[in-house]
């Protein structure tokens, strides 16, 4: 296939009119004439991601984050950003992003998150016009403790290790998930009833303002909270494009390191 035919496949299964305004998800850099064979996909466009993305024979990478948010005003090969750049020109490899219209969709980000957690009964936590909107809101099959809730966290994710704010003690039912950075939504997820917050990239004084409103929260990470939609992304996208060949990145990690 053209990459301008994978665009306007990935367009209708993730549609970029849904991303925001300040986002800048779509083509990061190729040539929409070229011939696709094999994608890979990955959290981040990185340096790991494109030696992978060669090894593999990869003439596209979808990202989740886009390659570019600001705008580029020089290219120096000196550069990581600028080695990735002359890399990808040199290989012959494109770069599509799908991240705001990604966290939207009934199967993006936060859908994927809830899925992971065994949530039930969800619906979208702050929905637009359209009927999609980012996070979601839904029950755990029973009633547990916010420390055992933690521990399910950390073992459905695949973590090492993550934060939270409130006695492990404290019962949880009702819980607001927001895949990635969501602590402006915390009063928001208090006001409908929440018990538990799972989001990721609270500042000391969010955990403050968590703890006087008497909600509790959990941080697992920005990476730990949306990488988890990969998977149902990449079988969104094979079902669209069967003579395609899809592969998920092992070069795809968080940039933060625990122990």
């Amino acid at each position: 296939m053209l990459l301008k035919d994978v665009l306007a496949k990935i367009d209708l299964c993730c549609p970029f009119a849904f991303q925001e305004e300040w986002d800048n998800s779509g083509l990061q850099v190729g040539d929409p004439a070229a011939n696709i064979h094999r994608v890979l996909l990955a959290f981040d466009f990185t340096e790991a991601v494109l030696a992978e993305a060669v090894a593999k024979r990869a003439e596209l990478v979808v990202t989740h984050h886009p390659f570019f948010f600001q705008g580029v005003k020089r290219i120096d090969l000196d550069t990581s950003k600028g080695k990735m750049i002359a890399g990808l020109i040199r290989q012959n490899i494109a770069v599509v992003a799908c991240h705001t219209c990604l966290d939207k969709m009934e199967y993006g980000v936060s859908a994927a998150l809830g899925n992971r957690l065994n949530l039930q009964d969800c619906a979208v936590f702050l929905p637009e016009a359209s009927g999609l909107g980012f996070g979601m809101m839904g029950y755990l099959p029973q009633e547990t403790s916010l420390g055992e809730f933690t521990e399910t966290v950390k073992r459905n994710l695949g973590l090492d290790a993550l934060r939270f704010v409130g006695d492990p003690a404290a019962p949880v039912k009702k819980v607001v998930v927001m895949g990635g950075a969501g602590a402006e939504f915390m009063a928001e997820a208090k006001n409908r009833g929440a018990d538990v917050y799972v989001s990721a990239d609270f500042k000391y004084h969010d955990a403050q303002a968590a703890q006087e409103m008497g909600l509790l929260i959990i941080d697992a990470g920005h990476f730990g909270t949306e990488a988890v939609v990969l998977e149902p992304f990449m079988q969104k996208l094979a079902t669209a494009m069967p003579s395609l060949v899809f592969m998920l990145s092992t070069q795809s990690g968080d940039f933060w390191s625990y122990r």
